[in-house]
């Protein structure tokens, strides 16, 4: 999804920052957006988690190793960043969690 969105859009944001942004007046307004949707959540969905994730029921529990593989690859071919990769592995390391990403032109 990560690949896609940055082959299709000229900009992607991915949570957690991890300090990367915000540069642009887009990434604050997106950064702002992402951080009022998650606090119009109950706190647990939130809580102890980096800023832009959140627990979500609809995300598989069991991500196994498979997708961490596929991560590492696009990351050594050039298709993902290092960043977008650590955020993958922190995702996907946790049951049931999303990472927000937002695209645009």
């Amino acid at each position: 999804m990560v690949r896609k969105r940055r082959t299709l859009f000229t900009n992607t944001v991915f949570f957690p920052s991890y300090g990367e942004f915000p540069n642009t007046i887009d990434e604050w307004a997106i950064s702002l957006y992402v951080y009022v949707y998650v606090i119009s959540h109950p706190v647990e969905e939130y809580k102890n988690l980096e800023f832009g994730t959140m627990f979500s029921p609809y995300f598989a529990e069991d991500r196994g190793t498979e997708y961490l593989e596929i991560a590492r690859q696009m990351k050594d071919t050039g298709k993902i960043t290092s960043l977008d990769e650590k955020r993958i592995k922190y995702v996907l390391g946790r049951k049931n969690c999303s990472g927000a990403i937002v695209s645009w032109n």
